[in-house]
């Protein structure tokens, strides 16, 4: 009879769910598995992705310098520059076709 009680407790606390998810440490934050993240190293900044290695985190050099990929994502063009093309030389459509007054219609 003991021997029953044991293994249903033992089997309760397997059956428990991971009371920790998995997190990597990175310029002085967590970060939780999967997430992107610009580490700064001695040799200069880097894309790493966290990830779980043999139960234990680690971090994914992605092998690309972060700032050259976030600064390229995170800032699209100026909208200065778009208008500064439809100012110089002759006016233009969205379309890119001359308006209907310049044409002559």
């Amino acid at each position: 009879m003991r021997m029953r009680a044991r293994l249903a407790v033992a089997g309760a606390l397997l059956a428990q769910p991971a009371l920790a998810d998995c997190q990597c440490l990175g310029n002085g934050a967590r970060y939780n598995e999967g997430d992107q993240v610009c580490l700064k190293l001695p040799t200069g900044p880097q894309l790493a992705r966290c990830e779980k290695v043999l139960n234990n985190s680690s971090w994914k050099m992605l092998g690309s310098n972060c700032q050259l990929i976030t600064r390229s994502e995170q800032s699209p063009k100026p909208s200065s520059q778009r208008a500064v093309k439809a100012v110089s030389g002759e006016p233009q459509s969205l379309t890119g076709r001359k308006p209907a007054a310049s044409q002559g219609l």
